[in-house]
């Protein structure tokens, strides 16, 4: 636009002045004329106008390179990414329709090991061309290996227990292009530990203890045992390097395998080696029998397992020797001299892959003495109710029992008592007091005993020592050697020979077999026990037994004898 001059305006303004008025005839109302004042715009004061603006041009976007992918960048999913060729810096994201790629994470990953080897297999990722193996032990990932055409990769030359992460990520090949997928699958595992070293076992006839070496790395261990040629479990798991089984049989092989454990994304179980050992086999039963002064015979039973058996001696408080070994089990005679102690032990063993395996063994003693022999009892190898003790026969210097009460305060064997109470109420009812005058006695209180016996007959018959104790020794036993040691006897009424004539005595004849009591000392067997007649002094023996030994006639050492149950 032009700016025009002041003057131009100015002739303008007269000339429309000038101009004649002219009125329309149907103008019915007055014109009124006001008065104005024009005021003149200050040109310089004015606004200029806006430009006009000019028409937009759109850009024909042209994407031209997703014909040749030049510039083109592609994405795991099969997208294609490209600015405009025009330069407008617009952007454009397609997917390829001609050769659609879309690489996700292998839908599985597993793992395959050895204890040098790890091979993992994964399922195929639709569109890949090829994988790529990365690994970590801690840090970063780092790349392993590349494989193509295959699912499956084998890591070689590792150690035993060796901890990995592995993560396998799919890639393809478009165009000349590689396109690495954004995802991937992953596995924590580990190679396997060789079987634990150094295993070992402690045994006992009924038990066996397993101890190994831990394995570096190993979170626990799992215990097998073979049974009829196939592996079972035993233990599923534990963290020690020792373990105990139970309620075995003696005598007996076992084989067993430790394996280690390690918890990655599974459980993955070690090597293992078979081990095999035995529980020990059973202490044979040896049984040591007085023939005359100084002589007697060793046996033992056969046990279970065992393929010979160790005989071994102590004198005394010595130490054990070996006599001699035997395959089989014997009877064995010795002759002794003088006054000794000797203890026998005699012992089974087995061979186990070549190691011999030794089993239990339980003491037996005889006390060879200038007056009279007398072998220790070992109660553990009778019924409690059947031991034997008499003066050749003395209770093991550790023997205790467990005490119960009966009438007038005394004490018998808990299991006796019962039966002395059931028969002293029976016979109270029957107008009869069988009143205890001796039963338990304590070793000590036995030496007592025969200790004022001796003494009374030394000072009263004026007897020697010597005399006084051999006639002492035809009532009172030493200690260890009564029954009443034993807590199975008691004595009944009176200690005088006059009882035989008694009620209670022949109450006691009748009925006494019912609750298991016997009459342990007649005078018709007096050679055998060598005990004068006590018909005061009853045994118990159980209700089992005693009835039957009422009916044969015998004692106890002959019943016992005759039907095998002295041990």
């Amino acid at each position: 636009m032009k700016i025009v001059t002041s003057a131009f305006i100015t002739a303008l303004i007269l000339c429309f002045f000038m101009l004649p008025v002219t009125v329309s005839a149907q103008d019915t109302e007055p014109v009124t004329e006001e008065t104005t004042t024009e005021s003149v715009t200050d040109p310089s004061t004015e606004p200029f106008p806006e430009a006009p603006t000019e028409p937009e041009v759109e850009c024909v976007h042209v994407f031209s390179v997703y014909a040749s992918d030049g510039n083109a960048t592609c994405f795991a999913d099969g997208t294609k990414t490209a600015e405009c060729n025009n330069g407008c810096g617009e952007t454009d994201t397609v997917t390829d329709k001609g050769s659609k790629i879309v690489l996700t994470r292998p839908a599985t990953l597993t793992a395959q090991q050895t204890t040098s080897q790890i091979k993992i297999t994964w399922s195929a990722v639709k569109g890949a061309t090829g994988y790529s193996i990365y690994y970590k032990t801690t840090g970063k990932w780092k790349k392993y290996a590349n494989v193509n055409g295959v699912t499956s990769y084998t890591l070689k030359n590792l150690k035993p227990g060796f901890k990995v992460s592995l993560a396998v990520k799919p890639y393809a090949k478009s165009d000349g292009k590689k396109i690495n997928s954004s995802e991937y699958a992953q596995i924590y595992t580990t190679t396997k530990h060789l079987a634990p070293e150094n295993i070992s076992s402690e045994q006992t006839s009924s038990q066996i203890t397993l101890n190994w070496s831990a394995c570096k790395g190993a979170d626990g261990y799992r215990i097998y045992y073979k049974k009829n040629g196939a592996w079972k479990v035993c233990t599923s798991f534990t963290k020690g390097t020792s373990v105990t089984y139970k309620k075995l049989t003696a005598g007996k092989n076992y084989t067993f395998a430790v394996r280690p454990v390690v918890k990655v994304d599974s459980w993955v179980f070690g090597e293992y080696s078979p081990y095999t050992t035995s529980t020990k086999t059973k202490a044979p039963q040896v049984k040591i029998s007085l023939v005359s002064k100084g002589k007697f015979t060793l046996s033992w039973n056969s046990v279970n397992g065992a393929v010979g058996y160790q005989v071994y001696y102590k004198i005394g408080n010595g130490k054990y020797k070996l006599y001699k070994s035997y395959k089989n089990p014997q009877k064995l005679t010795f002759n002794l001299k003088g006054e000794k102690y000797c203890t026998f032990a005699v012992r089974g063993y087995k061979k186990v892959d070549g190691k011999n395996i030794y089993g239990e063994f339980e003491p037996a003693s005889i006390y060879i003495g200038t007056s009279a022999d007398r072998v220790v009892v070992n109660p553990k190898y009778s019924e409690w109710n059947l031991v034997l003790v008499n003066k050749q026969r003395e209770l093991p210097a550790n023997f205790t029992v467990k005490l119960g009460y009966i009438a007038d305060g005394y004490q018998m064997d808990y299991r006796a008592a019962v039966y002395y109470n059931k028969m002293y109420d029976a016979a109270r009812k029957d107008g009869i007091y069988l009143t205890p005058v001796s039963a338990y006695r304590s070793k000590s209180f036995q030496q007592e005993i025969f200790d004022e016996t001796v003494e009374d007959y030394m000072y009263s018959y004026d007897m020697t020592r010597k005399e006084a104790e051999k006639k002492t020794a035809t009532e009172v036993l030493l200690p260890g050697t009564s029954e009443h040691n034993l807590g199975l006897a008691v004595d009944v009424g009176s200690t005088s020979g006059y009882f035989a004539d008694s009620a209670a005595y022949k109450w006691l004849v009748k009925n006494a077999h019912k609750y298991g009591f016997i009459e342990r000392y007649t005078s018709s067997k007096q050679k055998i026990t060598g005990i004068i007649p006590e018909p005061w002094h009853w045994r118990f023996v159980g209700v089992e037994y005693a009835g039957k030994i009422k009916q044969s006639g015998l004692c106890l050492e002959e019943y016992l004898a005759k039907y095998n149950l002295i041990p």
